[in-house]
């Protein structure tokens, strides 16, 4: 394998004794959780690899494997072992590999000269982190794998699948995602998985800065869009209308969304307003399947499913127990999701986008002989 080495650190390796050492730089992909090194010095290292500063902790430090190589396109593998970390500054924390905080993190290694890191760095290593075992609560051991696993788990042609292949609210499926925000009244007697939501505050859209129109010149109602660019009729309150960035009580509103400007806004003059849209009360399962987002408490930063919603007593059941106990107070954000089925697609008007083959034939369960054909 071929490796870029700048000429001054070329010629530092080429010397009789050198003072190289390895540098760790991981950086994880749950927002909230901070970029850290390791090295393999026995002080801490400073370098800035062309994004930043980052200091290199050598207090718990690691220990490099050999790095397993092929030339075709296996997973290059390696490892490297450590102690935990009691701060995440410092390295990986049992805390955070219970929470699952490095799931899928990327990091790179670099061989550095030290005593002059502005030679450069060589990249030894480059991917994605794996499995991290830890033993005894003392240290761990963490996968390295290389970049060619992320080639593997992504496919460059689409197979055929019964369900859509597209994210949900993502450039392919083209459904907007639509967040509410909420808080927590009350627990249940599982206390990390079913919780009351505050039906006083209800479930609130933050509309800042959503267009609702385009002044032309001669026309004077518009009618207030949400960030989807739904219609807005109700349950809303208006904070600001800005006429092309500027503020303006220019204005009358109907109650129901309709607002009639006194001068007719200029040519080309974009609309928006800030303020709050309230979802009506839910019906039964209209969060299911569904998303919560915490924004506070112990949780914050955290997604977790949902099982069910019940719109009666606004109780929400996650399909798997919170990383910690919800309290009462808690603030979160919820929104539908999406199950892939061509159902779904047609209930959520999007079937034209759906990414799937919903007739392809597939064996019948009572005679696995003749396929039959769901729709």
């Amino acid at each position: 394998m071929s490796r870029n080495v700048p000429t001054a650190l070329a010629a530092h390796l080429a010397q009789p004794a050198t003072t190289i050492c390895y540098l760790l730089k991981v950086t994880p992909k749950r927002a909230g959780v901070a970029v850290f090194g390791l090295t393999t010095l026995d002080r801490d290292v400073t370098y800035d690899d062309g994004t930043g500063p980052l200091t290199y902790r050598a207090k718990r430090g690691y220990t490099a494997f050999d790095l397993d190589t092929k030339a075709d396109l296996s997973v290059d593998s390696s490892e490297a072992s450590g102690l935990l970390a009691e701060y995440p500054a410092d390295g990986v924390t049992e805390a955070g590999v219970t929470a699952g905080d490095y799931d899928g993190a990327r990091f790179v290694q670099y061989l550095v000269n030290y005593e002059d890191t502005s030679m450069g760095h060589v990249i030894l290593n480059s991917g994605q982190v794996g499995q991290i075992d830890m033993i005894d609560s003392l240290t761990c051991k963490i996968e390295l794998r290389s970049l060619t696993q992320i080639l593997k788990q992504n496919s460059v042609i689409e197979l055929t699948s019964i369900t859509c292949r597209a994210q949900f609210g993502d450039a392919r499926c083209k459904k907007p995602l639509i967040w509410y925000d909420a808080t927590v009244d009350t627990v249940g007697t599982e206390s990390d998985r079913t919780f009351n939501v505050d039906a006083t505050a209800g479930y609130v859209q933050d509309v800042a800065g959503a267009s609702f129109g385009t002044g032309d010149g001669t026309t004077v109602a518009f009618q207030l869009k949400d960030t989807q660019g739904v219609d807005v009729t109700s349950g809303y309150t208006i904070t600001a209308i800005y006429d092309a960035g500027v503020v303006t009580t220019g204005y009358t509103d109907s109650g129901t969304g309709l607002i009639t400007f006194t001068t007719a806004p200029a040519s080309a003059d974009a609309l928006t307003w800030d303020g709050s849209v309230t979802l009506p009360a839910p019906a039964d399962s209209y969060f299911v399947p569904g998303v919560v987002e915490w924004l506070t408490g112990a949780n914050a930063g955290r997604q977790n499913e949902i099982e069910s919603y019940t719109a009666a007593t606004q109780t929400v059941t996650l399909v798997i127990p919170a990383y910690q106990t919800i309290a009462p107070g808690d603030t979160f954000k919820i929104r539908r999701d999406c199950d892939k089925s061509k159902a779904a697609c047609i209930a959520y008007g999007n079937l034209l986008n759906m990414r799937a083959e919903p007739e392809l034939p597939r064996a019948n369960a009572t005679d696995i002989q003749s396929p039959a054909q769901v729709s």
